[in-house]
C-alpha cells in the first residue's frame, strides 16, 4: 500500500442489498461482480505504518485509520507517487453530500433511457465516490470525463480494468 492508493470496500449491509439491487436493473454487470464497492477512500498517509484513509462519511470528509476487519481491496490508481496533503486539508470536515444517491438514481435513469452523459456538479459537500473521483483529477490522473457524472460502479469496473481483472 502507498499513499494515494484507492480503497473499495465491500458492501454491507441493508442499505447496500437495496441500493445494489437496484443498480444491477440498470447495470447487469453490477450483480455478477465478485467485489461489489459501496464505499471507497484513498490512503492520505500513514502513522506508525499504519494507513490512514481520507474519506466522506456521514460526518463529513474525515481521515481515519484503515479498518482491516473490513473485506476490502487495494488499488494502485496512480503510476507516480502523489502528494495529497493539500487536497486533503483543503477538504477535510467538509459536508457529506446526503443528495447524492437521489441524483445517482437520475443520472442513472437519464443514461439508461436517454443514453446522454449528465455533468458533473461540484460543491462543498461530497459522496465517498466523488471525493475520490476529485481526488484523481486533482492528482492529475482521472477515473471519468470530466464532465460525466461520477459513478461507483463505473469507478469499481475502471479500477478493475486496471488492475486487469
Amino acid at each position: 500500500m502507498t499513499i494515494g492508493d484507492i480503497i473499495v470496500f465491500r458492501g454491507e449491509g441493508f442499505l447496500f442489498k437495496v441500493l445494489s439491487g437496484i443498480l444491477c436493473l440498470f447495470d447487469s454487470e453490477w450483480r455478477w461482480r465478485d467485489f461489489k464497492g459501496w464505499h471507497v477512500g484513498f490512503i492520505s498517509r500513514f502513522w506508525d505504518n499504519h494507513p490512514i484513509i481520507c474519506e466522506a462519511v456521514v460526518g463529513g470528509v474525515k481521515e481515519n485509520f484503515l479498518e482491516t476487519d473490513r473485506d476490502f481491496k487495494v488499488y494502485q490508481w496512480f503510476d507516480e507517487p502523489v502528494d495529497p496533503h493539500g487536497f486533503v486539508n483543503e477538504h477535510l470536515g467538509e459536508k457529506y453530500d446526503i443528495l447524492v444517491y437521489p441524483l445517482t438514481a437520475i443520472a442513472y435513469l437519464i443514461r439508461h433511457y436517454l443514453h446522454r452523459p449528465v455533468p458533473r456538479l461540484f460543491d462543498n459537500a461530497w459522496s465517498c465516490w466523488e471525493l475520490v473521483y476529485y481526488f484523481c483529477n486533482r492528482m492529475g490522473k482521472p477515473l471519468a470525463e470530466s464532465y460525466d457524472f461520477p459513478m461507483i460502479s463505473n469507478m469499481v469496473k475502471v479500477l478493475d480494468d486496471k488492475e486487469g481483472l
